[in-house]
């Protein structure tokens, strides 16, 4: 008796110490999947606009609101429910701006007075532009129509993605040629005859502009006369892409940072001249901007054609990198650094459905100076071209593009951050 009760109570223990170890293991593979248990991160508001989605829309955060409008991909069919939105930061709508089946092709920009300009696309079909046409449209502050203006229209409209604009003076924006409007009724004040752009236009304390070409990097003074141009020689990839926004490398507005295919490169604005250039060793092209922190180092990812693509971390230089994570879905959007050392950016599905790894399809938190993944969250759509953005008490905002069976959204996640990282040069469109 006393011999079954002994083989019991081994029996009883090899159970609970294979459970346990199994519980371990579980808990260990959560670990490393990264997916949301971390309860210092949540999703804390919504919202779901209808049909449509934000495929080529950043949102913009100007004081205690958010603005942003819709659009679906562009290999797909218009939403008929499009719409331009000022939301507060509970992601309350305060007004939107009916658009019906014309879609918001970028991110908005506010000018001093908080009036509103963004750029429409009209008439596009599944995969056809030729019919379409790009307008600029500014709104006021409290969603009324100020003016609208035409920029390209059927084959003039050279790219299918976002058409990025910047207000200085005047406004300016990439249509058929480069145009500085008005800001009071959108009326030309000059245009230059250039190769298709998309890139957001940067202004420097002079009012010079810069901008990312097809096949170059210029600029422009505030006149309209081009200062300077220059032509990477650099061979491109099989599958190359240009359409990266740049940066300012410097809070003084004398350097600049781009990507252009597979490679990144450090300019003056004074005259163009390179001071470094670089190809981390990654594959696939870079079509997000570098968020640059307050040494000069530079966070961004890559598109690896419907493979796991890479995330890192740049040194100051250009020389190296200090960290890096391939285990990520395809990167196309800019990156946001939080004062608690962490960086928030997004990537989208693989092109063969959702994403079965943990790095695909998701919003993604990492520590900047490991390269740790602190915390991941699927949003359960796919996130293209939206970057992140964060408001100053740390919250942060992305939209998704939403695809059959699941449909898009805006979310607000909260964060143990309080704002953004000091001294750091955000990648956000609005900057």
């Amino acid at each position: 008796m006393k011999t079954l009760k002994f083989l019991s109570l081994a029996l009883f223990c090899l159970v609970l110490f294979s459970c346990k170890k199994e519980k371990t293991e579980d808990k260990k593979d959560d670990q490393t999947n990264n997916t949301n248990e971390n309860s210092n991160y949540k999703i804390e508001y919504s919202f779901a606009p209808g049909e449509s989605g934000f495929d080529y829309n950043s949102p913009i955060i100007k004081g205690n609101f958010l603005y942003i409008g819709t659009s679906k991909k562009m290999f797909s069919d218009p939403a008929k429910d499009n719409k331009f939105y000022k939301f507060d930061l509970q992601l309350n709508v305060i007004w939107s701006y009916n658009l019906d089946s014309n879609e918001v092709r970028g991110s908005a920009a506010l000018d001093s007075d908080d009036n509103i300009y963004f750029t429409v696309q009209s008439g596009r079909k599944n995969g056809d532009m030729s019919s379409s046409t790009i307008y600029v449209y500014s709104l006021s502050n409290s969603g009324t129509l100020r003016w609208k203006k035409l920029i390209a229209t059927g084959s003039e409209i050279k790219d299918i993605g976002a058409y990025e604009l910047n207000v200085g003076d005047k406004v300016y924006v990439q249509g058929a040629d480069f145009y500085a409007l008005s800001k009071t009724d959108g009326t030309e004040a000059w245009k230059v005859t250039q190769t298709a752009s998309v890139s957001k236009p940067l202004i420097d304390n002079s009012g010079n502009i810069y901008m990312v070409q097809w096949g170059c990097f210029m600029s422009i003074d505030p006149n309209g006369a081009v200062r300077w141009k220059i032509l990477p020689i650099d061979p491109f990839s099989e599958n190359g892409d240009a359409t990266s926004n740049a940066s300012f490398a410097d809070a003084a507005k004398t350097k600049i940072v781009f990507c252009y295919d597979v490679w990144m490169y450090n300019i003056n604005c004074s005259d163009g001249s390179i001071n470094w250039k670089y190809n981390p060793p990654h594959e696939g092209f870079m079509r997000g901007t570098p968020a640059i922190d307050a040494a000069g180092n530079m966070y961004i990812g890559r598109k690896n054609h419907n493979k796991a693509s890479a995330f890192y971390k740049v040194k100051h230089d250009g020389s190296a990198v200090l960290w890096s994570n391939t285990t990520f879905g395809e990167i196309y959007t800019c990156s946001v650094l939080a004062n608690d050392s962490t960086v928030f950016f997004a990537s989208e599905l693989l092109n063969n459905g959702q994403g079965v790894e943990p790095g695909w399809n998701r919003i993604h938190v990492m520590n900047i100076n490991t390269g740790k993944i602190i915390w991941q969250y699927d949003l359960g759509s796919d996130v293209g071209t939206c970057s992140p953005a964060m408001s100053v008490d740390g919250k942060v905002y992305v939209g998704t593009i939403g695809y059959e069976g699941s449909p898009s959204k805006l979310v607000c996640i909260k964060s143990p951050a309080t704002g953004t990282l000091p001294g750091a040069i955000r990648a956000q469109f609005n900057e």
